[in-house]
């Protein structure tokens, strides 16, 4: 499992907040100046005030957005980091940030972020509800897999998403849960969404743990064809070739992994790939 970069774009709601309150504005002082020349250019003073005061967040959030999309990922960290200062950010925003921090490998800076909002009294569900996912990872990241699980499985039980089961399927597979209930969420989570690469990973390793080898190729195919820069679904297609005894589509998967985008929410290490490489060549 490795959370690809879209997942950022959730900031998009706060960004057509700001597109539908920009066009408020404007519709505004274009009635004020019809009214009157003078009412109109005092408007237009003061919605310019208030539109730096109230969407300075948004513009700084989505001018990270821009820069997580184009790979930059210290760049967007700045940008959001600008939107939280400014005492104004959404929990969205918020949330948002602490996912960058993850991505970033500042896991303390992360959990603090995402408490914030998760503990919040009148923060909005969804947005709650976001930011108790984003500190699973968190948790799962710090070696800490109880507080991990016992978070995921409360999500699993009250709010059934794609995010959610790309979670739980992931800390069933890394905590060796008893193969068949893993199988069984897996399988649960592909019925749910069918296109999340997450979703299809997990499933491919919980085929592959159970030794059912042709099913996972099915989707360690599709993985690879979809996101030529996963490194994971290269990583677990070689695996696979491996196992069914095709030793040359193996190295050639393997292979294809230098080209990947590696991050800090990888789950394959380059330690693992290069041991499976040996293990190839030797019984090749």
């Amino acid at each position: 499992m490795c959370y690809n970069n879209s997942i950022i774009l959730d900031s998009g709601k706060d960004g057509i907040g700001l597109v539908v309150r920009v066009l408020i504005g404007v519709a505004v002082v274009i009635v004020s100046y019809l009214i009157n020349p003078i009412i109109g250019a005092v408007v237009t003073g003061i919605g310019v005030l208030a539109a730096v005061y109230f969407l300075l967040p948004n513009i700084f959030a989505l001018k990270g957005s821009r820069a997580f999309a184009d790979g930059n990922l210290e760049k967007a960290q700045v940008w959001y980091k600008r939107a939280i200062g400014t005492g104004r950010a959404s929990d969205n925003l918020k949330n948002m940030y602490g996912f960058l921090l993850i991505r970033a490998g500042k896991l303390s800076q992360a959990q603090t972020q995402l408490d914030q909002v998760a503990r919040k009294k009148t923060a909005k569900p969804q947005d709650k509800l976001r930011a108790k996912q984003y500190r699973c990872l968190v948790y799962c990241k710090q070696g800490d897999m109880e507080n991990a699980m016992e978070d995921a499985q409360e999500l699993y039980a009250e709010n059934k998403n794609t995010m959610t089961y790309g979670i739980m399927g992931y800390f069933m597979l890394l905590t060796k849960a008893p193969i068949e209930d893993t199988i069984r969420i897996c399988e649960e989570a592909y019925e749910y969404n069918s296109d999340d690469r997450d979703i299809l990973d997990n499933l491919a390793l919980a085929y592959i743990r159970a030794e059912k080898f042709d099913k996972a190729k099915e989707l360690t195919a599709r993985l690879m064809e979809e996101n030529p820069q996963f490194v994971e679904a290269f990583y677990h297609g070689a695996l696979v070739e491996y196992k069914l005894g095709d030793k040359k589509a193996a190295l050639s998967h393997l292979d294809r992994i230098k080209d990947c985008k590696r991050s800090y929410m990888t789950t394959v290490s380059e330690e693992e790939i290069e041991q499976l490489r040996r293990e190839v060549e030797e019984n090749a």
